[in-house]
Parts: structure tokens; sequence; C-alpha cells
């Protein structure tokens, strides 16, 4: 666990210069987000499933959303010209693909596996400027085990008009923040705190998690904190078919933490 050593810190303030155009717009548009602290957060992978579940909602369940988009490498590819369509570089097909499914709303975005070619700059760079561009609202999220290019775009990408930074940590991460927090600003970060397959686990910790939560490293300075896990089994071998309900653990322990009034 660690964090790439910067100049500045990694949640580096939102607006550190003056701000014209369309980099206004963005920042008068996260100001008003912020008002709400109760935003649903889905962590959905950019395939076409999930991209077709985000068309379909309606726009006052967008209002309240702000999903966490995971690009991966075989999913950002550059677009060859058609018939209707022009050529266009990944970067400026996957803000494009954005825009039309989700609008100009806030969305973050973690895509670790991208990388740069030699000597040619980070793809996450490229995904900042075409969503500027855009007029879209990009947050840029990372975690502690990240590569160190990735960390520094993401840095980068973060100070130029977005909406700051989402950091994406575990359980034990959370635990431990006190070694790694200085390294942070809380103020323009969002804290995502990921159980994944573990939430059963972290729900089976009961009143034990919700001090854990109460006593969160800073607990109050964080832009937000959002509580992430999954209930889907890893497969479906000896599920008979049919129509079967799964006990949504992650909404169980939401609530309870909800309960204790935690940041």
């Amino acid at each position: 666990m660690r964090l790439v050593p910067f100049s500045k810190p990694l949640g580096i303030p939102f607006i550190h210069r003056p701000i014209q155009g369309r980099e206004r717009v963005c920042a008068r548009r996260r100001k008003q987000i912020m008002t709400d602290n109760r935003t649903y957060t889905p962590l959905l992978r950019w395939k076409r499933g999930e991209q077709v579940a985000l068309s379909q909602l309606s726009e006052v369940a967008k209002e309240n959303i702000t999903p966490l988009l995971m690009l991966g490498a075989e999913q950002f590819k550059d677009r060859k010209a058609t018939v209707k369509i022009e050529a266009m570089s990944a970067a400026n097909a996957f803000c494009a693909d954005v825009a039309n499914l989700w609008g100009d709303r806030e969305f973050m975005l973690h895509a670790p596996d991208l990388q740069a070619e030699d000597g040619k700059r980070h793809p996450l760079l490229d995904i900042g400027d075409a969503a500027l561009e855009a007029g879209l609202l990009l947050v840029p999220t990372v975690r502690l085990s990240d590569p160190d290019d990735y960390q520094i775009a993401a840095v980068q990408v973060s100070s130029e008009g977005h909406g700051g930074l989402a950091l994406r940590i575990d359980l034990e991460e959370m635990t431990s923040a006190d070694e790694w927090a200085d390294s942070v600003t809380p103020a323009n970060t969002d804290l995502i705190i990921d159980f994944g397959d573990s939430v059963g686990m972290a729900g089976a910790l009961g009143a034990t998690l919700g001090d854990a939560f109460l006593n969160l490293h800073k607990g109050d300075e964080w832009r937000s904190v959002t509580v992430a896990g999954a209930s889907m089994p890893d497969d479906f071998s000896g599920v008979p078919a049919g129509l079967h309900k799964i006990a949504r653990q992650e909404l169980a322990v939401w609530r309870s933490l909800r309960a204790r009034r935690t940041p």
C-alpha cells in the first residue's frame, strides 16, 4: 500500500488557478451537486449492458446518481469512420458515448488498465481534455495500488477544471488511513470505501464496523464518503434455472451505517 510521492498532495485542490469559460461551468455545477449528501454511486463496468441501463434511467433518477465508470483497455479503442460517423480517437469516442448516455452530469472514472505508449502521454490525460471539450464533469478515481503513472495523470486531470479526485479504498486501507491520509486533501476528495465481494464479512462486524466509521480518519473533512459492495456471487454454478432473489448485503450495511449517523 502506497501513494506516489507528488510535489502536491494527492487530493490536489479542485480550483488552484483562475478558471474561465467551460471550466467555470464545471465549477458551478460541482457546487450545486455537492449540496445533496444522499447520492447513489453505482460501480459500473463500461460494457454494453451497463451502458443500456444508464440510458434507460429517468431524468429524475439521474439527478441523485453519480456513477463510477470502470473503463478497461478493451473498451478504449479508436472508432473507425463509417458512412454515418467520422473517425474518432478512443478518448473522444468514450466521451461522446458518455455524453450521449449520461449528458453533462458528474461521473467518476477509474481506468488504471489504460497504459501510455512509449514516449506518449497517458490516455487518461486525453480523456480529461476530451471531457472538458465536451462539457463533461469528470472525477478521476484512483486506488492506492494503482500504477504510478496513472495516479499522476489522475491528479493532473483533477486539477484542470474537473471535479476533484475520488479515492477508492478497501476495509483494511480504511482502518490504516492514518498511514497515508496526509498525502490526500480530504476537502477535495470523494472517499469510496469499497468492500467488494467481502461486504458480507464487513456486515458481520456489526457495531464494530459502525464504530470504525464513526472514528474514520478525518471523517468530517472528506468531500463525500461512499460505501460500496457487491452481493452478486462469483458464478452461478449449482444454481438451478429460474428466478432467484439475492440478499442485498451492501444495502443492509449502508442502512446500518446511516442509522449510526456516520460521516
